[in-house]
């Protein structure tokens, strides 16, 4: 992950948050090539879930409300709400 940019560790060494993680994969995504993105994708998920990792990349904030960011800021604004 460091070849192309991303720690999992955060500023002290510790491992940051998964979904911290993510999104700096997500800002990264599009910036890198097919060859790139499948070897991320098959080094983060592994063979069984690269498929959904590269989908869930693909669609992290593509600016419509079935992204993963709308997704998110729909749990985060709920105030728990079923």
């Amino acid at each position: 992950m460091s070849t192309v940019g991303i720690s999992i560790f955060d500023a002290s060494g510790e491992l940051k948050a998964m979904d911290s993680i993510l999104d700096e994969m997500a800002a990264t995504w599009d910036t890198l090539s097919k060859k790139e993105q499948a070897a991320l994708a098959q080094t983060v998920a592994g063979v069984r879930q690269y498929t959904q990792l590269v989908s869930l990349m693909e669609n992290w904030d593509n600016g419509d409300g079935d992204s993963m960011m709308a997704n998110l800021n729909t749990v985060a604004d709920s105030e728990g709400a079923l």
